[in-house]
């Protein structure tokens, strides 16, 4: 609830479609209530801009700020010709200092929470972003060497192909090669999906892990560490569109 006060001191600011109000970064001044109009929160990714909402007459925005004084956690353009009354901070201060103390701690935890709330969705973005490039060429043959070298040292033949002990794969993994499990665990879904190996789940966090052809990763990391030291005009390059001929190729060729 904004006291009478608080907009006595206020002042209304006209907006021209596609201008400014704040931007991401900005230190925090003032809170905003739009009167007419409408305004987008965005925020920033690389050269480019995310829009979280799209907020309309009799809503607020920037009051994050005034509560713990952390520059602008997105930015706020017009979307059309819009006012809003702005709200300094200097006057609304007066305004909050008369509240009881166990109503001030309420509301900095909420807006505590808030912050809190934001910075975790940012992290859990910018994780997904990382997993969508999850295998490089280079990640690929990292992997392939790790399943290469543990399948050649710790494997045992079976009847469907060499078993590898899980524990072993997910230590050499780790403290080894510096990888992450779930970039492997993900890698081991695919060659599974392609009939490359089988992972069985036995509950309690075990797997029974049997490679099928072990010499493909052989193969794939000889490749690939030969292709990197080649001289550039001696590469061989496949696209992907040319896979399909190949394959068909390859089919008659048998």
């Amino acid at each position: 609830m904004i006291d009478r006060k608080a907009v006595a001191l206020s002042g209304l600011r006209d907006l021209k479609k596609g201008e400014i109000l704040f931007r991401e970064g900005d230190p925090a001044d003032a809170m905003y209530v739009i009167k007419s109009g409408s305004l987008s929160v965005t925020k920033s990714k690389g050269s480019s801009e995310i829009k979280l909402a799209e907020l309309g007459p009799g809503d607020m925005l920037g009051e994050m700020g005034f509560f713990d004084g952390m520059p602008r956690s997105a930015g706020v353009r017009a979307v059309s010709d819009s006012v809003v009354i702005e709200l300094p901070f200097r006057a609304l201060n007066a305004q909050f200092k008369t509240f009881p103390e166990w109503l001030k701690a309420i509301v900095r935890a909420m807006n505590s929470h808030i912050r809190s709330a934001n910075q975790k969705i940012k992290n859990l973005e910018r994780a997904t972003e990382e997993d969508v490039d999850a295998f490089p060429s280079h990640m690929i043959n990292r992997l392939a060497g790790i399943l290469a070298t543990v399948t050649s040292h710790y494997g045992q033949p079976t009847p469907e192909g060499i078993a590898i002990p899980a524990s072993v794969l997910r230590r050499w993994t780790i403290q080894v090669f510096q990888q992450p499990t779930n970039k492997m665990q993900t890698f081991m879904e695919t060659l599974q999906g392609l009939g490359h190996m089988s992972v069985e789940d036995l509950g309690e966090g075990r797997q029974r892990i049997v490679v099928k052809k072990a010499e493909l990763f052989f193969s794939l990391v000889d490749f690939y560490a030969d292709w990197l030291f080649r001289d550039e005009s001696k590469r061989i390059a496949v696209e992907a569109r040319e896979l399909p001929s190949l394959a068909a190729l390859i089919h008659f060729a048998r």
